[in-house]
């Protein structure tokens, strides 16, 4: 059985992996797909930043797939269910989860980040890390429920009617669409010139100029994998809040940022961060793949194997990101042969 470790920066290595049994409360699944994450190609390029320093790990937190062994207590899935894989891992316990913030666990942790991951054959997992999914729906799309249910956490935290999304990669792509059905008046900021187009021809207004304000700033445009300084997209969202307005910082920055407060005080704007998301906002994901509420298979850029992640994934998004939006793995040549 075969599994990707991550040992240090550019140091990954398909290796075989050791065989779990299943527990009473766990179930065993088939990942038939994984998606590579920018925070992926990010730890490649430059990690370990959240991976662990001090031992290897499987990446890959955006998975799904087919279960093939349940536990002799689990009496709601069964052999060859689909499935969607939340990576969350918390206690249920501390205060934060009594609260209903899981993000926030103290005991928490996070598959394909702190614990292993998708990028492999398959996985044991506890019963409410799986979540079912419709038996004729294609399980490519398995792989968005991870950002879909983290863009739902974001986008709640939103106020009024009047947003701007900054950068339409996979995470602006599906966070605009769901702010549109959710009815607000959406408009994107993006430097590239196709997805510019693309998101025109989904019907997005596009900013042109710097004098338009809006309720709620969406920053999710992150670091570049250069994290060059001057690359300060925060900046640029403080400039575009009307006042009393809101920033939501989602995307991911592994780099010190400075900013000038003093302009977010005078116009008393509310400057708020999006972590990872909570049980319901995973299983409204679900709801809203399963039912086919947002296009999500045109993101889909390329599919390859396991095998090929290093050259065709990593070194590929690295060189040629503009290029792509998502690009999906699986250990399994008929699924390829097959879609």
């Amino acid at each position: 059985m075969k599994a990707l470790r991550y040992y240090r920066r550019r140091d990954i290595r398909v290796e075989e992996d050791e065989r779990k049994d299943v527990g009473k409360d766990e179930v065993r699944v088939k990942i038939l797909w994984c998606g590579i994450c920018t925070t992926d190609l990010i730890e490649f390029v430059r990690g370990p930043i959240l991976y662990p320093k001090n031992r290897p790990i499987i990446p890959g937190h955006e998975f799904g797939g087919e279960i093939v062994e349940v536990g002799e207590n689990i009496n709601d899935l069964e052999v060859g269910d689909l499935v969607f894989v939340s990576p969350l891992i918390y206690c249920g316990k501390c205060k934060y989860c009594i609260n209903g913030r899981e993000n926030l666990c103290l005991n928490g942790g996070y598959l394909g980040i702190t614990h292993d991951g998708g990028f492999r054959e398959e996985i044991v997992l506890n019963r409410r890390n799986v979540y079912k999914a419709p038996k004729d729906m294609n399980p490519e799309l398995l792989v968005f429920a991870e950002p879909m249910a983290a863009i739902i956490h974001a986008s709640l935290m939103g106020v009024g009617e009047k947003f701007l999304v900054i950068g339409f990669g996979t995470v602006g792509y599906i966070m605009a669409q769901f702010l549109r059905n959710m009815g607000g008046d959406v408009t994107v900021l993006e430097v590239i010139e196709e997805r510019r187009e693309m998101a025109k021809e989904m019907g997005f207004r596009i900013l042109e100029g710097e004098s338009e304000k809006f309720d709620t700033v969406f920053e999710v445009a992150g670091a570049s994998i250069e994290a060059v300084q001057s690359s300060n997209p925060i900046k640029a969202s403080i400039k575009y809040v009307d006042p009393g307005g809101k920033v939501v910082i989602f995307g991911i920055h592994y780099i010190p940022i400075t900013l000038n407060i003093l302009d977010a005080l005078t116009r008393e704007l509310s400057i708020s961060t999006s972590y990872l998301y909570t049980p319901p906002d995973f299983e409204k994901a679900v709801s809203i793949i399963s039912n086919r509420e947002i296009d999500l298979s045109r993101i889909i850029t390329k599919k390859i194997l396991l095998d090929d992640i290093e050259e065709e994934g990593f070194i590929e998004l690295e060189t040629n990101k503009k290029e792509h939006f998502k690009i999906i793995v699986t250990p399994y040549k008929e699924m390829i042969e097959n879609g």
